[in-house]
């Protein structure tokens, strides 16, 4: 080896030594060799130090080994899946070649090249995998064997195990608990909405976020999804990451927050890799860098892509706080008491306020007030009786961040006027229904996320009956909500089944058809009412609109509320409360009246 060779070993140095060392190639005195050594081993210690001046980080430095694999690829011209062999590159984030973290990966590497390599052992276990102790569920071993050499990985370079995963409420809680506000640096012209988080005692963190440009006339203009990994360099850490293909590209960027980052590219992936050293550990993101929109005229997915440019991918980097380092806190934050949870935010002038938020358990009401800037008048699209014009929030996800048995169910929203006298605010009211059977979609204490995204306006056109858009706003406003106000009990009227009518349809004339029909059980919660009946009838109807009849809920005041549109379940149906956001006092119930006269009384106090 030499000059030149230990150079090119050692990263990207200075030009001036490579110009040196490319002159070190005939026979020298050692007087004459001496400088050119002397400035290779400043250079390695330099290296050592972490001194990025001279040192630039390369994808060598973090390669495990290099593979041919064989996958399926949608072949865009053809239209089809087809084989391909491409090469495949195995990178490790853990730490730098030659560290003992490194090594820990690079030992495990070659370890999984040879064990299991046909998955024969994890196929004939699938379904009945043994259980091993919790401190091993990042490693995801399925053998005996697998955690012997986990144990033995880590006691031989003298690494932590990433173990005891931090529990709490929500994502908004866990990032509190760990003083990151964001992971963008502040002031950034950027916004991100953090998707999901995790954290280890060991200090390994992770955290994917929805990302996008604020400023900038030539910023990216998507949004695109951005993972932040964490990870110290005294754990040992198993994760692998793949680059599959021949036409990844490497160059090193000097970011804003003063750090010198590695940017893995490939113009046929979707997504690239940016790696950082930062002392005590490193930091790997993965971003999305070419939006991929629509399908061609014969429904192929892939209709366009646009790839980010350099440039764009620099910006976006400048805004990434990579000097974030997670501090844990107070652990009382974990329990996720409303404190410090955030029901104001503002985005681009427009200020989403949570007013009240009321459950019975199945069903969720939550008013929102709306302030947008004093020029604006948002009162001009309230809804009124024959107008077609609305406003709406384009996007609007509602996911539990608990261990709650909610699978699904359908949102209503409606803005209305919150009666203040002025014109730029408004009041939103949003009906959340959990479709679950025999369960409880939003449990007393459940720490849910409310997800808003871009408002707009949108005007009905009477001559094609489609909707157009008038004007729009981008945003994101994201709440995490404490489930403490409602009510969860339920009323039941029937301990034996009972025959009544249920509405069958309509004949010629447009007369309601009635059929007899077996409930087993009726329940009211303080937003519906549950019928159950049994197999042979299938789907309930108890309402008859023509005649107005509904089931009616008869007060001991008797103040009458009815409950009208109903959703299906399995042989049930639920009723909804003509009270969208006022919970029907339970107590307050003297007797239930079906749509055929049927007169039901509670069979005890509400449970």
């Amino acid at each position: 080896m030499n000059g030149k060779d230990l150079l090119t070993e050692l990263g990207n140095i200075h030009e001036k030594f490579y110009m040196e060392a490319e002159n070190d190639t005939l026979p020298a005195s050692p007087r004459i060799r001496r400088p050119l050594l002397l400035a290779a081993l400043i250079a390695l210690m330099l290296l050592l130090v972490g001194c990025g001046v001279v040192y630039m980080l390369k994808m060598q430095n973090l390669k495990l080994g290099q593979s041919q694999v064989t996958e399926q690829r949608w072949d865009k011209e053809q239209h089809t899946m087809v084989e391909q062999t491409l090469s495949q590159q195995t990178l490790t984030l853990s730490g730098l070649k030659g560290t003992p973290s490194y090594q820990a990966a690079q030992e495990w590497y070659e370890f999984e090249q040879t064990y299991d390599p046909n998955h024969e052992i994890i196929n004939s276990i699938w379904g009945n995998i043994p259980e091993f102790p919790e401190k091993y569920d990042f490693y995801s071993p399925y053998s005996q064997e697998m955690v012997d050499k986990i144990d033995g990985i880590c006691s031989k370079y003298n690494l932590k195990l990433i173990d005891n995963p931090v529990a709490a409420q929500n994502t908004r809680v866990l990032l509190e608990y760990l003083g990151i506000d964001s992971i963008l640096l502040p002031d950034a012209p950027a916004q991100a909405s953090v998707d999901t988080a995790s954290y280890y005692e060991v200090g390994y963190f992770y955290t994917d976020i929805t990302f996008q440009m604020t400023e900038g006339e030539d910023a990216w203009p998507f949004q695109s999804l951005l993972s932040y990994i964490y990870c110290p360099k005294d754990c040992f850490n198993n994760e692998l990451y793949h680059l599959t293909g021949d036409d990844w590209q490497e160059r090193n960027y000097l970011t804003k927050s003063g750090r010198e980052v590695l940017i893995l590219r490939s113009p046929s992936n979707w997504a690239s890799w940016v790696f950082c050293d930062v002392g005590d550990a490193t930091v790997a993101l993965r971003l999305e860098t070419i939006h991929q929109v629509g399908t061609d005229q014969n429904g192929y997915p892939e209709m366009m892509e646009t790839p980010m440019t350099d440039e764009q991918l620099n910006q976006i980097l400048d805004t990434i706080n990579f000097n974030l380092e997670p501090h844990p806190g107070d652990p009382s934050i974990l329990k996720g008491q409303k404190s410090s949870i955030n029901l104001s935010q503002t985005q681009n002038g427009y200020t989403v306020e949570v007013k009240q938020v009321i459950t019975d358990g199945n069903q969720l009401s939550i008013t929102l007030g709306m302030t947008a800037p004093e020029d604006v008048n948002l009162e001009q699209y309230l809804p009124e009786v024959g107008s077609d014009s609305h406003i709406s929030f384009y996007s609007l996800r509602f996911t539990p961040l608990t261990d709650s048995q909610f699978f699904g169910g359908s949102t209503n929203y409606i803005v209305k006027a919150d009666n203040d006298g002025k014109a730029n605010t408004v009041d939103f009211s949003i009906i959340i229904q959990g479709n679950v059977e025999n369960g409880i979609a939003f449990p007393e204490g459940t720490v849910c996320n409310l997800y808003l995204q871009d408002l707009f306006v949108e005007v009905r056109n009477e001559e094609s009956r489609q909707f157009e858009m008038l004007w729009s706003m981008e945003g994101i406003w994201n709440f995490d909500i404490t489930l403490d106000e409602g009510d969860w009990r339920a009323l039941e009227f029937i301990s034996d089944p009972i025959t009544t009518k249920s509405n069958a349809g309509r004949d010629e004339s447009g007369n309601t058809i009635f059929q007899d029909v077996t409930i087993t059980a009726v329940t009211l919660k303080g937003f519906s009412g549950t019928f159950t009946g049994t197999q042979e009838h299938g789907n309930l109807d108890f309402i008859d609109f023509p005649a107005r009849k509904f089931p009616t809920v008869v007060l001991k005041d008797g103040t009458e509320i009815k409950l009208i549109g109903y959703s299906n379940m399995v042989y049930s149906s639920i009723y909804y409360s003509e009270k969208e956001n006022t919970l029907i006092p339970l107590d307050e119930v003297d007797h239930l009246v079906l749509m055929d006269g049927t007169v039901l009384y509670p069979l005890g106090s509400p449970q």
